[in-house]
Order: C-alpha cells, then sequence, then structure tokens
C-alpha cells in the first residue's frame, strides 16, 4: 500500500523581512485546505476551504485546475473560480500538455480541453496511474502502483488511453508517499524517484534514469534510511531531490538534504535545512528552486524558500497553511 505522508497544519503571518519573488513568476501554493498564489509580499493571496485533492498548471495562462471535493475548479492569478465542473475525477499529471489534460474515476478516463470540456473518454487497464508526461510525437509516460502486487511500472502510452510498453521499476516492496516522474526531452530521458522497503531499511529512496525508449540506464539506491520529500528537473537533465535522514525510524532530530544529482549518478549536496524541517515540494528553474518548509512541529512555522545555488536560501514569506504541492508559471 502506497503509505500517506501526514502534514502538519499552522496558521501564521507575514515574515517582516519578506522578500519578492524573481520578476514575472507566479507560485501556485496547494495545501490540505487551501491554495494561494504568491508573487510578492503584497500579493499573497489564500483561497480557503476547497480541500484540494490534486492540482495541475496551464503554462500558457497561469490558471490553476484544482479537484476540491466533488467538483474541478479553473482558478486565475486573482483567485478568481472561472469554471466550476460537477466531478469527483482526480486530476492526472502537474502540468497541462498540448492543450489538454485528463481527468479520472477509477479506469475511466476523461481528457479535457483547456475549458475543461470533454474531448473524448475511454477505459483504461491501469491500476492506480501517477502522472503524465511527454508529447503526442514522442508518446506520454506514466507510472502505475498495483497495490495487490505492491509493483510499480512506467508505462508508455498514446493519447488514446493504449499502452505501448510497460515496465516494472519495484515489486514486492511497499512505497511510501507518491512516485515522481519527470522527462528531460532534451536529452530523452525519464527520472523515476520513489521510497520503497529495501533488506536494509524499512524505508529508503531510489532514483531510476531510463531512456524514454523503455530502457533503463541506471539505479541509485541511497544507502541511508530516509523518505524522498520532492523532486524538479533542471534544463541540464539533472534532478534536484529532497530526502529526510531521521536519526532513528519515525523521530526527531531529522536531517533535509536538497542535493543535486546527475546521470552519473553522483549526487551533490546544496544545502541542508533547518533541523526538524521537512521540505515536501519544489520547482525548479534555471539552477535556482523554489520550496517549501514545514516543521515537524505544530508551535513553528511553515515558510516559502528561494535558493539559487551557489548563494544561501532566502525565505520569502511564511505560509498560511503548509503546502505539499507547488506549482509554477511565468508572467512575462
Amino acid at each position: 500500500m502506497i503509505k500517506a505522508l501526514l502534514w502538519l497544519t499552522v496558521s501564521i503571518g507575514f515574515l517582516a523581512n519578506a522578500i519578492e519573488s524573481p520578476k514575472g513568476t507566479a507560485i501556485w501554493l496547494v495545501g490540505k485546505n487551501s491554495v494561494a498564489l504568491f508573487l510578492n509580499e503584497t500579493h499573497y493571496q489564500v483561497l480557503t476551504d476547497i480541500e484540494p485533492k490534486s492540482s495541475l498548471i496551464d503554462p500558457v495562462t497561469c490558471n490553476l485546475w484544482v479537484q476540491s471535493k466533488t467538483e474541478l475548479l479553473k482558478l486565475n492569478t486573482q483567485l478568481q473560480v472561472l469554471k466550476r465542473i460537477p466531478s469527483a475525477e482526480r486530476i492526472l499529471g502537474n502540468t497541462l500538455l498540448e492543450d489538454s489534460f485528463f481527468t479520472i474515476q477509477e479506469n475511466q478516463w476523461t481528457q479535457r480541453d483547456r475549458e475543461g470540456n470533454p474531448i473524448q473518454n475511454f477505459k483504461s487497464p491501469l491500476s492506480f496511474p501517477i502522472d503524465w508526461v511527454g508529447n503526442t510525437q514522442m508518446g506520454f509516460w506514466t507510472l502505475d502502483f498495483q497495490e495487490s502486487q505492491k509493483k510499480l511500472s512506467l508505462v508508455h502510452m498514446n493519447h488514446s488511453g493504449q499502452a505501448i510498453w510497460d515496465k516494472t521499476i519495484s515489486e514486492k516492496r511497499d512505497l511510501w508517499g507518491t512516485p515522481q516522474l519527470h522527462w528531460s526531452s532534451d536529452h530523452s530521458w525519464l527520472w523515476v524517484g520513489f521510497t520503497a522497503s529495501s533488506p536494509e531499511h524499512a524505508y529508503s529512496p531510489q532514483l531510476d534514469l531510463w531512456l524514454d525508449s523503455g530502457r533503463r540506464l541506471k539505479t541509485l539506491q541511497f544507502s541511508e534510511r530516509g523518505l524522498l520529500l520532492g523532486s524538479c528537473l533542471q534544463k541540464d537533465g539533472s534532478i534536484w531531490v529532497a530526502r529526510d535522514l531521521p536519526s532513528s525510524p519515525y523521530t526527531a532530530p531529522l536531517y533535509t538534504h536538497l542535493e543535486k544529482v546527475g546521470s552519473d549518478m553522483d549526487y551533490q549536496l546544496l544545502f541542508r535545512a533547518p533541523l526538524n524541517d521537512l521540505i515536501p515540494a519544489l520547482q525548479c528553474r534555471d539552477q535556482q528552486v523554489w520550496l517549501t518548509h514545514q516543521s515537524l512541529f505544530q508551535s513553528d512555522p511553515s515558510w516559502l524558500g528561494f535558493f539559487s545555488h551557489p548563494s544561501s536560501e532566502k525565505k520569502l514569506l511564511v505560509l498560511k497553511e503548509p503546502a505539499w504541492k507547488m506549482h509554477a508559471c511565468s508572467l512575462e
């Protein structure tokens, strides 16, 4: 079974020394009970009482689609609800691709246009698809988890939901959290990151590098116990990952590292988060990264940070609610 990570909830105000996000970038922050938009210290808006279950960014308009309770909501950068669609379907993926996206309920898939209107419906044999990357020319990739077999697979599909090939990544191992998938079109490879049980530890992170043609190139199994929290892809094809290193199982103190992993599977420590801080969400852009911090303790604030290697991390603002997911888009 995929084991859910528990995120703490706090309510807190701005940092007095909050600074502006790099010009022209909008940051969407998805929490347990809210969606927030950050542009700068004078533009941090929060929409509450929507309980987002999944979300997806439109990179052209910067609008956000959110699955909330029994509705699909389309939000603009003024946090106005542009459209409501009665539906309990889960949104697949993180980014709208080629003017459309998919929503799923059980094995029924619906392809929708940019406005959310249905284009086609079909049934899929996949058990529990996770993420959606690619394009019409090359095809699309997703991860599929079969709970009964504890099997995680990388699946190459066409736009009509037909599987082209299916490759096993992990089986007969418990997964912790949600696996993560990134495609580098410039390098024709895919990164798959997840946390699974291992002979040495109850849980430890693993990164796989695959050619998008379906051949596994390399595997990095971290030797330390811990969780893969967040990850994002850089233009150079590297992946930046946040992973926690607990001092003992399930207990504090906890140390979270932000690391850069290249195609040679060598990893470089970029910085360590403050003691007992998690980094559940990342967004990369040109050797820069936005990241959310969440303390293990409810009395400590959660906050949004910005890091540009090799500089130090900057605190942008304290969040009104911890964010488990983040999207970034350009307003220029």
